[in-house]
């Protein structure tokens, strides 16, 4: 992302309302709307070391140059107008909100999906962009402020064209055909391309002995597992092969000094076959929930004391944050609730290396009345209760009135996929090319066999 600052410089050169770039858009902003700006100071000089500011007079409006898939329609009407305004939160720095830029949910226009995010904004363009609709370029003068903000890496674009046969005998990959594997490449525990997520109390011998044949890669245990993980070895114990996770265990549950000790037993007896699974829980289950980002770090310096390795954790992250932590102190992030579009933002924040690992529910049923009566109390419940899912929802443009009364038709459609096997994998597939490496699918239904078996012939997963 590059950001531009029309600074008083540029009025003699007349171009203070010609800023364009080929394949950017042009959004104007505040200066309060940029944290960490004041106004009549610049921006830290891209060479300066020192902290110091290089003074400018800058204007109360500036523009930001973004992509066309960063830009977040503004439901308020912009200062002294009544025209639609287009805003763009910067993680972290924005003095109000502090979020990300906010989706434009596709039902949010007659109900009808938008065909690109540009197509939406050229409809309300604001003044600026009428006049700046042809500029091309712009020349700036020398000594003008000017800084590029370093961003992560565009999401990874997933090639499922046919691959070519490795070896003798051996048929090219179809188009979606899932391999094993590892989802990361530097990762030593081997996730596939698919998982389960389910209550740890809920993997039977029997559904784990299915699963495992079915040629899914790994199963994510959900319910919070003690730190003794005493659960998880149990599912480790009567499967062979496929990897097993923690989805996830609560670290205000258990100390570090506990799952510290009981993560290398699991490693020592099974080795690269298990993945702990870390999260903050939330402040409606938790008394003690006190400085969650603070705590999560400490905890992580406690696992690094204990030579818990970092490649052999992920953390359950929602907010820009905690996937920058997950990215940095771990493998990688396990959301949880999330949608597609979620996974595209969380890959833009984690970069093009670690693990992003979504978990999507399902519901094996093709009348969305009846997959929704399925879907929707388990989605009330607990999690629309719950401020830290909320939050989440509302950054990608999810209202109050889509949680009240159980969710709207529009919410539980978008967090429980329903449908036949084509339509759920179409919808499991989303992730994977919005740049998920692995998801962790929890079929909602009372038997999950019949949909795990349906999906797995869909998905071409690689039965063993």
């Amino acid at each position: 992302m590059h950001l531009g600052l029309v600074a008083a410089g540029l009025a003699p050169f007349g171009q203070s309302r010609r800023v364009a770039e080929l394949g950017l858009l042009v959004v104007p902003l505040h200066h309060d709307q940029l944290g960490g700006v004041e106004p009549g100071r610049g921006l830290p000089h891209s060479r300066r070391r020192d902290g110091k500011q290089q003074a400018a007079d800058l204007r109360c409006h500036m523009v930001t140059l973004v992509r066309p898939d960063e830009l977040a329609h503004d439901p308020e009407p912009a200062a002294g107008g009544d025209r639609p305004g287009l805003r763009l939160d910067i993680s972290g720095r924005h003095p109000q909100q502090g979020g990300l830029a906010r989706a434009v949910r596709p039902d949010q226009r007659c109900g009808e999906p938008l065909a690109d995010a540009e197509a939406h904004v050229v409809e309300q363009r604001s003044p600026v962009w009428q006049d700046m609709a042809n500029v091309r370029h712009l020349d700036v003068p020398p000594g003008a402020h000017h800084r590029t903000i370093a961003s992560k890496p565009p999401p990874r674009q997933r090639d499922y064209s046919p691959v070519k046969p490795s070896g003798p005998g051996q048929r090219p990959r179809k188009r979606n055909e899932m391999q094993g594997g590892r989802a990361v490449e530097d990762m030593s525990i081997e996730l596939g391309k698919i998982g389960i997520w389910r209550h740890a109390s809920g993997f039977t011998p029997e559904l784990l002995a299915e699963v495992e044949a079915l040629g899914y890669g790994a199963v994510w245990a959900g319910g919070s597992p003690d730190g003794d993980l005493g659960d998880i070895e149990r599912i480790l114990d009567a499967t062979d092969h496929i990897a097993v996770a923690t989805g996830i265990l609560n670290v205000w549950k258990d100390d570090a000094a506990t799952v510290g000790p009981s993560y290398h037993r699991l490693a020592a007896r099974h080795p690269g076959r298990f993945l702990l699974g870390l999260g903050i829980g939330h402040p409606e289950a938790t008394q003690a929930y006190q400085q969650p980002y603070a705590k999560l770090v400490s905890y992580l310096d406690e696992l690094d004391d204990l030579k818990v390795p970092a490649e052999g954790r992920a953390l359950a992250a929602l907010g820009p944050k905690v996937l920058r932590l997950a990215a940095e102190r771990t493998a990688g992030a396990h959301p949880y609730l999330v949608t597609p579009e979620h996974t595209r933002w969380a890959r833009q924040i984690l970069g093009a290396g670690p693990l992003l690992a979504p978990e999507q529910k399902v519901v094996f049923e093709t009348d969305p009345e009846r997959a929704r009566a399925i879907g929707r109390p388990r989605v009330q419940q607990p999690y629309l209760g719950l401020t830290n899912y909320l939050s989440n929802l509302r950054r990608l443009g999810w209202t109050d009135a889509d949680f009240a009364d159980g969710g709207s038709d529009a919410l539980i459609d978008a967090l429980v996929l329903h449908g036949d096997a084509e339509t759920i994998a179409r919808g499991v597939t989303a992730h994977l090319e919005a740049g998920a490496d692995h998801v962790a699918i929890q079929v909602l239904d009372a038997d999950p066999r019949p949909a795990l078996q349906a999906l797995s012939r869909q998905l071409q997963l690689p039965r063993r």
